[in-house]
């Protein structure tokens, strides 16, 4: 590690705690993240910090740190400047996609967190949320009927509260895709097999 220093105004700093805290020179909210491996400094901003957040998420799909760099090398190259932390990762969770094109389990997840990383940067998630809804139903291929769960009444939309607990033919779904409603501002339905209840 090196000296602890605000990674925003640069001061050297005493006495850092080991949560969030404010710089007391710029007043900056100072991300503590001690057993990270992507930047030199245990001290991030909050860009860096939740780019070590998702990044411990791609872990999970066999990348490395020397992943993140190769990715952070081509992009630079590709585009002529340094990239922005966020495309590394989306580009990471591309990656993600290839790698594990022959299983709709893992893209289902997959592309459920890339919806997530969307949504946090104020874009528009529903693509991935279609293409996670669409793999978790190919998951169920052999099935014969599905049902919609919604997550609850407090904080699911007006669409989703209508599907929820609605069963359907695995095929009927896949051709309506009933989720991800289109109104919804970010869908969190599922489907589990309804195999033994009646439409």
């Amino acid at each position: 590690m090196i000296e602890a220093a605000c990674p925003y105004c640069l001061k050297i700093l005493s006495n850092v705690p080991k949560r969030k805290f404010k710089c007391p020179y710029c007043a900056k909210d100072i991300y503590v993240r001690a057993k990270q491996a992507l930047f030199e400094s245990h001290l991030l901003s909050e860009e860096e910090s939740q780019v070590v957040d998702w990044f411990n998420k791609l872990q999970g799909y066999g990348f490395t740190r020397d992943d993140f760099r190769r990715k952070k090398e081509e992009l630079a190259k590709k585009f002529k400047i340094k990239p922005p932390l966020r495309d590394i990762i989306w580009g990471l969770f591309q990656e993600a996609i290839m790698k594990n094109a022959d299983s709709y389990h893992f893209l289902s997840i997959i592309n459920y967190e890339m919806a997530v990383f969307l949504d946090e940067e104020g874009k528009n998630p529903f693509h991935c949320l279609y293409e996670s809804k669409k793999m978790q139903l190919l998951n169920y291929k052999g099935t014969q009927k599905v049902k919609i769960i919604s997550i609850n009444d407090r904080i699911t939309c007006h669409s989703c509260k209508n599907l929820n607990g609605k069963i359907f033919a695995i095929e009927d779904a896949l051709n309506g895709m009933p989720i991800p409603p289109k109104d919804c501002p970010f869908c969190r339905c599922r489907y589990v097999s309804a195999d033994f209840e009646h439409i």
